[in-house]
């Protein structure tokens, strides 16, 4: 496994990996020091602790909650994956508050699970988070940046919300049942179904069956989701590192979620014979939609056709994503600063269309990833207290996002 210098530039700029080889990462034998604090919530500020709390759910606490309060560099460090068998999938949740974990590297020729979360079940809600491209995921079987598998005994969903990475996936195999790679999160048992909402790929997925948001996932909904990458899929004979096949498909099962609709959602990448061709590849697999040549039509949920790469740097995929509005936008984008993807960090200047005209500029204002922004100097008390989350908690000691009397609030 390679190790990789800390990332100075913005968490959306693409970086540069560097491998050495010839050194081995560090495992951290967890202290088990983690302890919640007053509300019931686990603070996570570096990789020890990380690996803490992996230690504190594979111990059977599956319905923990983590907020992280920094960035966090896994650089040399062995990640044992929170949720480590299926008896232990997280059913908790996750709130990364939009920090960066970096350079987070696991490495099996024969793993299976290989993932932030190895598995997680019904239940689960894993957000705001950003697993940047210094950090990879290569092992035989279910490897992705954030989930390896979801399963439980009863059928309900788990949760993605603002979620984002430009990890690299690989899986080998020369079974074909194997080689599953997802860019965020593997393949389903059946009975958990997905809810994707404002998340992005950037990385490369390579294997016997790959995905971009996910693969093998017979029921699943997105809104507001993006993949740019290059998704390959491979015959099983070829089934080694380096020997890639066509580019491969990105499924999404085309399930009605029957609180909300989807938005606009956009999974293209570059053709293998022609790197400069963007086209979706994107398989509905309920409805088989596969007519690339017109815009997404009410069956359609969304999927729109893009011509050229050129719609993201533009800032047109940003607008799309927000539903073709800059009231309460999630994605932002510095079209001045040519930055080439939206992103949903918030601080982000808002996309807005010329009047008349499919061009677009940057407002004076910026994202709030749809959380009203009010700072709180003195921590609230009140018997209506939430976590973004739902939970409720007796006050609001910890920075994050709240809803406090029925108003979302950010605690700094």
């Amino acid at each position: 496994m390679g190790l990789c210098s800390h990332p100075l530039q913005k968490t959306y700029h693409m970086k540069t990996k560097f491998t050495i080889s010839a050194i081995l990462s560090l495992a951290i034998t967890p202290t088990m020091a983690l302890t919640p604090n007053a509300s019931g919530v686990y603070e996570i500020a570096n990789a020890q602790q990380l690996e803490e709390f992996a230690a504190i759910v594979n111990a059977g606490e599956t319905t923990a909650h983590a907020v992280p309060t920094d960035d966090i560099d896994m650089d040399g460090i062995k990640h044992t994956p929170i949720g480590n068998s299926a008896d232990k999938a997280f059913k908790g949740t996750w709130d990364g508050q939009f920090h960066t974990i970096s350079c987070l590297n696991m490495e099996e020729s024969t793993g299976s699970n290989l993932a932030l979360f190895g598995f997680a079940g019904v239940g689960a809600k894993i957000s705001n988070t950003i697993i940047d491209d210094l950090s990879s995921f290569f092992g035989e079987d279910k490897c992705a940046a954030f989930v390896g598998e979801c399963i439980d005994s009863q059928e309900g969903f788990a949760e993605f919300t603002c979620l984002g990475t430009a990890a690299a996936v690989h899986a080998y195999s020369e079974d074909s049942k194997k080689g599953r790679a997802s860019a965020l999160v593997g393949p389903s048992d059946g009975n958990v179904a997905y809810r994707f909402t404002n998340c992005y790929n950037q990385g490369e997925v390579r294997g016997v069956k790959v995905g971009g948001m996910s693969c093998d996932a017979p029921k699943a909904v997105c809104s507001g989701c993006y993949t740019v990458t290059n998704v390959k899929k491979q015959a099983t004979a070829d089934a080694k590192a380096g020997n890639p096949g066509k580019v491969g498909t990105m499924v999404i099962a085309g399930v009605e979620d029957f609180v909300e609709k989807w938005g606009y959602n956009f999974f293209f990448g570059g053709s293998a014979s022609n790197p400069t061709v963007f086209y979706p590849n994107v398989v509905d697999s309920n409805i088989k939609w596969t007519n690339y040549d017109e815009p997404a039509e009410a069956n359609n949920h969304g999927v729109y056709k893009v011509f050229e790469e050129t719609w993201a740097s533009t800032g047109a995929m940003c607008w799309f994503l927000n539903n073709c509005s800059d009231e309460n936008p999630v994605w932002g984008q510095n079209l001045d600063e040519m930055e080439l993807y939206p992103t949903f960090v918030p601080g982000s200047l808002v996309v807005t269309k010329k009047a008349g005209s499919f061009e677009f500029e940057n407002t004076d204002r910026t994202t709030t990833s749809a959380v009203s922004e009010i700072s709180v100097d003195s921590r609230e008390e009140s018997d209506e207290i939430y976590t973004i989350q739902g939970i409720r908690v007796e006050n609001a000691n910890v920075p994050g996002l709240y809803i406090i009397k029925g108003k979302k609030v950010l605690v700094k």
